[in-house]
Formats: structure tokens, C-alpha cells, sequence
């Protein structure tokens, strides 16, 4: 199952398996990857990840959700792209 690699933010140096197929990114407590960020929305961005890809999704998040500078609304991961929410930065890592 792939990861994140936290690069920037208050987690940095965290590694996040995915905790499944499909999990949602956010500062609330319902979400499955819980990013303590003030600039990250509630529910900011959701992945789907089957059959060896992933598919990140942004949630009509406040400040919006950012894959290699880019904005996106949705986009297929690859291994080392970089993915900003809010101030944190996280590295999709394929394993």
C-alpha cells in the first residue's frame, strides 16, 4: 500500500500509510488522515486508491489542494509527486 511522506508542516517527517482504499484528508476528527493544519479544510481532499493507483480528489476545500504547484480538482498520483493542503506538504510515495 503507497504512503505520504510529510515534507513541510507541523507533522514534518511523518510517514502515512494509506489507511485503505478510500480516505479522506482533513483537520476533522473523521477523517482518516488528520492534518493539524488551520488552513486545511475539515474535509479537504479525498484518495481513492485501487489496482495499484491513486486518485487524489479535492473536496471544494477553502484554499484548495495543490499536486506539484498545480492546482487540481481531481488527478492521478505519481510516485514523488508533491501534494500541499493548507501549509503541509506531503510526498505520494508508491511501495
Amino acid at each position: 500500500m503507497a504512503k505520504f511522506v510529510v515534507k513541510e508542516g507541523p507533522a514534518s517527517g511523518q510517514e502515512i500509510p494509506f489507511p485503505g482504499e478510500h480516505f479522506t484528508i482533513g483537520r476533522s476528527e473523521e477523517c482518516e488522515v488528520i492534518i493539524a493544519d488551520p488552513n486545511v479544510s475539515r474535509q479537504h481532499a479525498q484518495v481513492i486508491a485501487r489496482d495499484g493507483s491513486a486518485m487524489l480528489v479535492d473536496l471544494n476545500s477553502s484554499n484548495g489542494t495543490f499536486v506539484n504547484g498545480n492546482p487540481i480538482s481531481k488527478v492521478f498520483l505519481m510516485d514523488g509527486d508533491e501534494i500541499r493542503v493548507g501549509e503541509t506538504v506531503l510526498i505520494y510515495v508508491e511501495t
